[in-house]
């Protein structure tokens, strides 16, 4: 193709201009009707099932719902009425004690200590409601939560709900018993669920970005990556360590119960979208149907010599 005469140049580059005018005008479009289509995609997966609404709504609210306890210097416990902090794909779900150091809470996207999952003939359900109840005046703090068990855990379908809400089973009460010297023995009582039950799960997690290095009394001992998902130990204490925190939490089981410890660090999509999971702790399983559970969970505060 020749070059365009002189005379002709002024009309090729306004064809030209016209043509990019055109185009610009035509992806212009395109991403208005993208984003369009992706807000309301997102409105919709926030209606049917809401995670980042309530994040959202936690970091601009502040609960009056609480109650807090300190632990050690620097370190306190709080356990809400509501479902807070409310992060990842349990947002909605009520959380156990939410650790915190220097103001700053450890628990990310876990479920804080002593935090009940019942399984009932292949049925996962879990808690979106509670009540919290605060004695002043015995020896030790005592705090107590009472979990209705009112959701069930369901595979992830197009445009379905992950923690279905439904007719509660009975409801968990648990007791934490806060000591001095940062012990708290933790009391778990079955008796108000209204059906025979299978397994339970007393989990004790906090954020995986904090928690990085696992050990226990066995001797063993990982970092990072080499802890993996759940996996089960006959260890007789199970610990996870924040070491730029430089603080500890320490499980140790009660009669019957079966440790198993994890940390998960990575993103996670569905049709609602993509979301980061971070936690890391021990649970506790047990076999049912029993009346009731006891442990004691160590939070402590380490050296700065260990560095």
């Amino acid at each position: 193709m020749s070059a365009p005469r002189p005379s002709e140049r002024p009309a090729f580059w306004a064809r030209q201009a016209h043509g990019c005018a055109l185009l610009a005008a035509l992806a212009l479009m395109l991403c208005t009707l993208s984003c369009g289509l992706l807000g309301l995609w997102q409105g919709v997966a926030e209606a049917i099932e809401p995670y980042w609404t309530l994040q959202l709504y936690g970091l601009l609210t502040h609960s009056k719902e609480g109650i807090e306890v300190a632990v050690g210097p620097g370190s306190t416990i709080t356990l809400y009425r509501e479902p807070r902090p409310y992060v990842g794909t349990i947002a909605a779900l009520q959380k156990g004690l939410v650790w915190r150091v220097e103001g700053r809470a450890l628990v990310e996207g876990g479920y804080g200590f002593g935090a009940p999952i019942i399984e009932v003939q292949g049925q996962t359900y879990t808690s979106r409601t509670a009540t919290i109840e605060f004695d002043p005046y015995a020896e030790a703090y005592r705090l107590r939560k009472v979990f209705s068990m009112d959701a069930i855990d369901t595979p992830a379908r197009l445009l379905g709900r992950k923690y279905r809400p439904v007719e509660p089973i009975g409801e968990v009460v648990v007791d934490y018993i806060v000591r001095p010297d940062g012990a708290i023995d933790v009391e778990v009582d079955f008796s108000g669920l209204a059906t025979s039950w299978d397994r339970a799960y007393i989990m004790n997690e906090q954020g995986a970005r904090q928690f990085t290095a696992y050990h226990d009394d066995s001797g063993l001992a990982l970092q990072m990556a080499e802890i993996g998902s759940w996996q089960a130990t006959t260890a007789g204490q199970a610990c996870f360590v924040a070491e730029e925190t430089r603080v500890q939490f320490c499980v140790l089981p009660g009669p019957g119960g079966a440790l198993l410890y994890g940390r998960e660090r990575h993103w996670q999509w569905n049709w609602h979208g993509v979301y980061s999971l971070s936690r890391a702790g021990v649970g506790i399983a047990l076999d049912g149907p029993r009346e009731g559970y006891h442990y004691r969970l160590q939070l402590e505060a380490l050296p700065e010599s260990a560095r």
